[in-house]
């Protein structure tokens, strides 16, 4: 399944094919407010904007030249 970032939400599904965090986990994370990923909630359904996934995935990015454990920041 290919998942096009063109569009502005994504479902969990999407977002789990793109970060590899699974459905089970982010629903947890959502519940428990573990999880630094803003969501909707439009009746039952979950989306997530594709921009704030982007944005997680670029927050979470490591450095390995920066030394152990550092964290890349733009």
């Amino acid at each position: 399944m290919s998942i096009s970032t063109n569009r502005k939400y994504l479902n969990d599904r999407e977002v789990e094919e793109l970060t590899g965090i699974a459905r089970s986990t982010l629903a947890k994370a959502r519940c428990l407010g573990t999880l630094n990923l803003p969501f909707l909630r439009i009746g039952r359904s979950i989306r997530y904007s594709a921009q704030d996934v982007i944005n997680f995935m670029n927050s979470h990015k490591v450095n390995p030249a920066a030394g152990k454990g550092a964290t890349e920041v733009n």
